[in-house]
């Protein structure tokens, strides 16, 4: 499957094609892997609550729709097969608050599999805060998030690069919160 996204992030164009990402400044070019792919169904493979929510992602179309099929609802989605599963669908507002434990988390400060990544930013195309948030997952070659975002729908990325995203929106690594479903 070969597809194209042409992105600018400043002054720099970020062009993703097939498997790689193209990095052009100015004249100069330079090639990178992709920190960003499509998820799959071997993505979830060892967790019921992934498998279930990348299966209501399907049923509501398999696309970006926010308010209806967006990250939250991925993550509502995931923390319903949990054993302490919050008792309405959150929004990265909920999980942005102080008190999370009546939806079943707890704030950490080390990332785990199965931990939830949030953060708030403010938004340049509305000019209002916006948020965004997925589910961390242990590869082969290390630690990834699950999410649910715009651009390709659902998606899984390398932990390094969904903190990249996020201080790209002008958001810290420490103002991510890490939240543990309760056991």
């Amino acid at each position: 499957m070969k597809y194209w996204k042409v992105t600018t992030v400043g002054l720099v164009v970020l062009i993703l094609s097939g498997s790689s990402l193209l990095v052009l400044k100015g004249r100069r070019s330079v090639q990178k892997p992709i920190v960003i792919r499509a998820a799959v169904d071997a993505d979830f493979r060892g967790s019921a609550a992934l498998q279930y929510a990348a299966k209501k992602y399907r049923q509501r179309g398999a696309k970006y729709i926010w308010g209806t099929n967006d990250c939250s609802v991925f993550v509502s989605d995931y923390l319903l097969r949990l054993p302490h599963p919050p008792k309405t669908r959150l929004t990265t507002w909920n999980l942005n608050q102080v008190d999370v434990e009546p939806f079943g988390l707890t704030i950490e400060g080390s990332v785990k599999p199965g931990d939830v990544l949030n953060y708030r930013y403010r938004s340049r195309k509305r000019n209002e805060l916006a948020g965004h948030c997925g589910v961390v997952v242990q590869k082969p070659d290390g630690l990834w998030v699950v999410h649910n975002c715009v651009s390709m729908g659902l998606a899984i990325q390398r932990l390094s690069s969904f903190y990249a995203t996020a201080e790209s929106l002008g958001v810290t690594k420490l103002e991510v919160t890490v939240l543990r479903p309760k056991k």
